[in-house]
């Protein structure tokens, strides 16, 4: 019981603002879409406020859940969703500071990725893409555990010569699902 209030309180302090992710130094190109599509290099600037908003919302609300909630499991889990979601907004807000790329999407991933998709050297471009855009997306453990559960799918079944053609999607992908994990 002891170990799971400790991780309790280890993912909470993750969260804390003096834990939040370095950005990158100088301004990063935002990327534009037309009329709210997303666009590859980031979301139409003019949907990440409102999506910023609602994500802060959420965050209210996910922490008076967390406040109330008596089972040590639930409040773990609880806790791990917190920090995706810190982590969601602290991007979103480096987005509109300039000095992160806005996510590809803000449409938040609904199920798991798609693994009835064979690895093969012709699909993984795609697949790399996909999963960057959802692993940027995630608001969630289970979700950026789930996008980084198909990376490995995906790296076991190529080779890597064949990986490298979706390097940059792929260390995208790892970098946002890196940050919602709290790594």
């Amino acid at each position: 019981m002891n170990t799971r209030l400790a991780l309790v309180v280890f993912a909470l302090a993750a969260c804390a603002p003096s834990a939040r992710e370095e950005t990158t130094p100088g301004p990063v190109e935002v990327g534009r879409g037309g009329g709210g599509e997303e666009a590859r290099g980031g979301a139409d600037q003019a949907a990440v406020g409102p999506a910023l908003e609602d994500a802060k919302a959420r965050l209210v609300t996910l922490d008076g859940t967390l406040e109330v909630e008596e089972d040590a499991d639930a409040r773990v889990a609880l806790a791990l969703d917190r920090v995706a979601l810190a982590s969601f907004v602290a991007d979103l807000e480096a987005c509109l500071a300039g000095t992160r790329a806005c996510p590809d999407s803000l449409d938040e991933p609904g199920a798991a990725p798609d693994g009835s998709v064979a690895p093969t050297a012709a699909a993984w471009p795609g697949a790399a893409r996909s999963l960057a855009r959802d692993g940027c997306a995630c608001r969630t453990h289970a979700c950026a555990m789930a996008v980084l559960d198909e990376l490995a799918r995906w790296n076991d079944a190529l080779d890597p010569r064949e990986l490298d053609a979706a390097a940059e999607d792929e260390t995208r992908a790892r970098e946002c699902v890196g940050r919602r994990l709290g790594r």
